[in-house]
């Protein structure tokens, strides 16, 4: 067991060449910091979801996305409670 452990950790579990597993892992860590400024706004948005600076913050990541940004926008108003806002 311990053997297909570091199989994992080296990713010759997944088949990969060493050249081609750095590649994927180059791809996961590039996709992740693309996504970094969504996932941090969410998880602030889930501390705090009556932050009304947060839900702007979250329509201007959209903003090449006018869908999403609306739909941003009417979950923000659908969430925020007016007395619990900051």
């Amino acid at each position: 067991e311990a053997e297909e452990d570091d199989e994992e950790a080296d990713g010759s579990a997944h088949g990969l060449s060493a050249a081609d597993e750095v590649d994927w892992r180059m791809m996961r860590l590039e996709n992740l910091m693309e996504r970094r400024p969504l996932l941090l706004n969410s998880v602030l948005l889930r501390q705090n979801p009556h932050n009304v600076e947060e839900w702007h913050k979250r329509v201007k990541l959209y903003e090449k996305d006018p869908i999403k940004a609306i739909t941003t926008f009417s979950k923000a108003v659908a969430t925020v409670d007016p007395n619990k806002a900051t």
